[in-house]
């Protein structure tokens, strides 16, 4: 097949979760068939990802668009919602990039793969009709603002988020087309998406993980094992990871050091603000690493990963970072979501104060036989999201469901 495939931002390297979700994605499908990848800006580190694919020319992003907050704007593209006037905070649109794509209208290509809403909703074209399209939404903006609805106690945050739920709805059912097929990230996020866009075809297609990170024996997990390190791992400047931080540290920490008083506690992540890096400077033996260059070398020297999650949507990467690296889990059903945790068999998937301190407490305090158990476990799970799993499922999607 020859697949026509559309990123919406440029391709700097695996930085964060998203890029690590759309580049197993297009790798999988790189294995069997012939790519035309197109993304704005320099391309040259895409061409190096890909190089028997045929990657666009590199683009200006000097002329660039970016969506910022306007009421006004807002309103009225609530009540005439186009794909020019609809509000994305802080996306940034590329005229030269778009140009270069449309020039394109007359290949013909099997399939059409649109990575993000807003890929397909900003860079779409009409002359591709003839090929079936596949959007990959990944999480589901309706289940992450109902989430936070549920957590949020302030009345203006709330009335605001209800507002958000309603432009949802009226914006993607005014501009996604019925025929587009839709990727979600998990069962869950696929049955948000359905409850909006009840006439397209939604399938899960899982995140993957590369299960190649360790060499797992007995002596890995012995180290493991004697570590005093509890990790939390992800971008310091999501909300919902920062509450996350915050519950640990306010509700769960001092407990857990009264209990285990040689314990450190390892936040990792990108994009660490002052402010927020001054509130975790207040706890004991709390540290921060920002902007590592490879957060599996935190993972491989935790001895368990601290993880309870209270809002957004998706699939956790964290998690299956945590299951490839052979690393005991401690979360809640909302870490848990669209991944196959068994409670005593992978770690514990718990849901208040007192069990995650001591769940916890009890990996900390493990013998080893036990604790080895736990590692055997996770990282045999892990081979289940392997990006080869993955793509099985992907061609199954497109060679059957998709067939004309």
């Amino acid at each position: 097949m020859n697949i026509l495939v559309v990123l919406d931002e440029p391709h700097i390297g695996m930085v964060s979760g998203w890029p690590t979700r759309y580049i197993g994605i297009i790798s999988q499908l790189y294995k069997k068939h012939k790519l035309s990848i197109f993304a704005p800006g320099d391309t040259t580190l895409l061409k190096s990802v890909f190089p028997d694919a045929d990657v666009c020319a590199s683009t200006s992003i000097d002329n660039v668009v970016t969506s910022r907050f306007s009421l006004g704007k807002y309103i009225f593209s609530f009540f005439f919602p186009d794909r020019n006037n609809i509000f994305f905070n802080g996306f940034q649109y590329y005229p030269e990039f778009d140009n270069l794509l449309h020039s394109q209208h007359k290949r013909r290509y099997d399939v059409v793969f649109y990575s993000g809403m807003k890929s397909y909703n900003y860079y779409y074209y009409h002359n591709f009709d003839n090929a079936p399209v596949i959007c990959d939404f990944c999480d589901s903006g309706l289940r992450h603002l109902l989430t936070y609805l549920n957590n949020e106690k302030n009345l203006k945050k709330r009335i605001t988020t209800y507002s958000d739920i309603a432009y949802l709805y009226r914006v993607k059912r005014k501009i996604v087309k019925h025929d587009v097929n839709i990727l979600a990230a998990t069962d869950k996020d696929a049955f948000y998406i359905k409850k909006i866009l009840k006439k397209n075809r939604v399938f899960a297609v899982v995140n993957g993980i590369e299960t190649d990170k360790i060499t797992f024996d007995e002596n890995y997990c012995l180290t493991k094992w004697k570590s005093r390190k509890i990790l939390f791992c992800g971008s310091l400047d999501y909300e919902p990871n920062i509450i996350t931080i915050r519950y640990i540290l306010e509700e769960l920490w001092i407990p857990l050091k009264d209990v285990c008083p040689d314990i450190e506690l390892e936040i990792v992540g990108r994009n660490l603000s002052k402010d927020f890096a001054d509130f975790i400077a207040q706890f004991k033996d709390v540290l921060v690493f920002a902007d590592v260059p490879d957060v599996f070398k935190y993972y491989k020297a935790a001895k368990l990963v601290l993880s309870p999650l209270f809002s957004g949507s998706g699939i956790k990467n964290k998690i299956l970072e945590a299951l490839s690296t052979a690393t005991p889990i401690v979360t809640n059903s909302e870490g848990a979501t669209g991944i196959e945790l068994e409670t005593e068999k992978h770690g514990y998937v718990m849901e208040n104060k007192n069990d995650f301190i001591r769940t916890a407490e009890k990996i900390l305090k493990s013998d080893f036989d036990q604790y080895k158990m736990w590692c055997e476990n996770c990282y045999s799970l892990s081979k289940e999201y392997s990006w080869d799993r993955i793509g099985e499922k992907l061609e199954d999607i497109i060679e059957t469901k998709l067939a004309k």
